[in-house]
């Protein structure tokens, strides 16, 4: 998984929340979810997110969905449609512009096993601490 190849370049603050929010690959990530996985207050889980780099906790959440998006087209056959289903999203066109979003790809440049750099640079950059995607 993607998240492996990143892992060792994360605070362990990040990684924790990390961990919390990419663990049941059944459902999205909810932050209500993840602050009582935490036992932590709204306002706790906020502060927590934003000292890792991250803008906010749905930011983070996004990154968890990018994540598990690009170890679904990585790792299995499943269309567009069906990875954006077991995300738990509205549909394909909602998937393919969280990608587009986050990493400046569509779902088809991420089916390639050679571009999980790409995820990695872009997440490094997200949260400040290397390089970020080219768009």
């Amino acid at each position: 998984m993607v998240f492996a190849r990143l892992s060792h370049r994360l605070t362990d603050e990040l990684r924790v929340l990390l961990d919390y929010g990419l663990d049941d690959e059944t459902r999205p990530p909810r932050v209500s979810r993840l602050m009582e996985r935490l036992h932590v207050s709204r306002r706790s889980f906020a502060a927590r997110v934003k000292s890792v780099g991250a803008a906010s906790p749905h930011t983070l959440l996004n990154w968890c969905l990018v994540l598990r998006a690009v170890n679904l087209l990585e790792h299995t056959r499943h269309p567009v449609e069906e990875v954006g289903r077991r995300l738990g999203l509205s549909g394909a066109h909602v998937f393919r512009e969280l990608l587009k979003r986050y990493l400046g790809r569509t779902p088809r440049h991420l089916q390639d096993p050679k571009d999980w750099r790409t995820v990695v640079d872009a997440f490094i950059g997200f949260v400040g601490r290397g390089p970020t995607a080219p768009g």
